[in-house]
């Protein structure tokens, strides 16, 4: 089994703890059922990757602790994808595909024959998508 990767907004030296709830709590605990002792990996989502182990697990708090932080790589290129909404859960469909793929950016244009809207509920939906899509690879960052 690969390590899971967990997105974090900031992330601890080595040696402190970090406290996981909603989400990532969630997925450590209920899917992947992690105990005391796995290893994890955390990401800042802008490329900067930590390993760390489970030290407490509870009804919901995980507690992790950091071992060790890798200084984020320079990409060779950044990628960019322009497109428009589309019907039904297509969107979603890309935005995942291309969190995959590690596209840095994602933009939504309206174009003249457009006729999805864009709210800013679906576009959070959007972002989750992405985040769920780009940590099922690994990748080190999810797309804006």
């Amino acid at each position: 089994m690969t390590t899971p990767t967990i997105y974090v907004d900031d992330l601890p030296p080595p040696g402190e703890r970090l406290s996981l709830t909603g989400t990532e709590q969630h997925y450590l605990m209920r899917v992947l059922r992690s105990t005391a002792g796995d290893a994890v990996r955390l990401a800042d989502a802008r490329g900067t990757m930590a390993t760390a182990r489970v030290v407490a697990v509870s009804a919901t708090v995980i507690e992790v602790e950091v071992e060790s932080v890798d200084a984020a790589g320079e990409r060779a290129f950044e990628l960019s994808v322009i497109m428009s909404g589309l019907k039904r859960k297509n969107t979603q469909l890309v935005a995942g595909k291309a969190a995959e793929l590690g596209v840095a950016q994602l933009v939504l244009a309206p174009m003249a024959r457009t006729v999805s809207k864009q709210s800013e509920d679906k576009v959070e939906r959007l972002r989750k998508v992405a985040a769920e899509a780009a940590r099922q690879v690994g990748q080190p960052v999810v797309p804006e």
